[in-house]
């Protein structure tokens, strides 16, 4: 026998299809706008980048004297997150502790998920991993992905506070060192 021959839909009226079917063209048709928004917003700032920092448009077609070409680690230290071991995280939010940052706070498309804790760590224990505490403005990179889509390998996520994380492994931490004034807006 056919399968579909014991599956029961609930069919509303015509007039009632009519609406659902307006709704959801309509819903369909703000998400292609939106793309089309988010593309062109995407070229502009691709241009604009080119401008500036290719062709150097604004300044006659010559990189201002001022300026210098230094690799990343001149501008920024990285660091690894900490390798815990899973009988030293705790499960429930306690006093007195760090939450782990893990990839899952990084959305999918790059950004912070705040509610993404699911492990804690005492500060108590924390003294010699000082440097694994993260700070307000420290950039956040997924450094693996194990799902099959790879969604967020090389997202990355702004720590918007200051020393309420401390990050894991298959998290890379990039700061701002301070070199000429350099903030992580501008490394971001």
């Amino acid at each position: 026998e056919d399968i579909f021959s014991f599956l029961y839909v609930y069919l509303p009226d015509y007039e009632e299809q009519v609406r659902i079917g307006d709704l959801l063209y309509k819903i369909e048709m703000k998400v292609r706008t939106n793309n089309k928004i988010n593309d062109n917003l995407e070229q502009q700032a691709q241009a604009l980048f080119k401008s500036w920092f290719v062709d150097f448009e604004p300044f006659n077609g010559t990189m201002p004297s001022d300026w210098e070409i230094v690799p990343l680690e001149k501008i920024a230290d990285f660091q690894n997150g900490y390798a815990f071991k899973s009988k030293e995280l705790l499960n429930e939010p306690s006093p007195d502790c760090y939450q782990v940052f893990k990839q899952g706070h990084i959305a999918r498309s790059g950004g912070f998920i705040p509610d993404g804790t699911k492990s804690w760590y005492p500060k108590s224990l924390a003294s010699k991993l000082e440097k694994f505490v993260l700070k307000k403005g420290d950039i956040l990179m997924a450094m693996t992905d194990m799902k099959d889509n790879v969604a967020i390998l090389g997202n990355t996520a702004v720590m918007p506070l200051d020393n309420e994380y401390i990050v894991n492994q298959r998290v890379g931490n990039l700061r701002a060192n301070g070199y000429k004034g350099v903030t992580y807006p501008f490394i971001y």
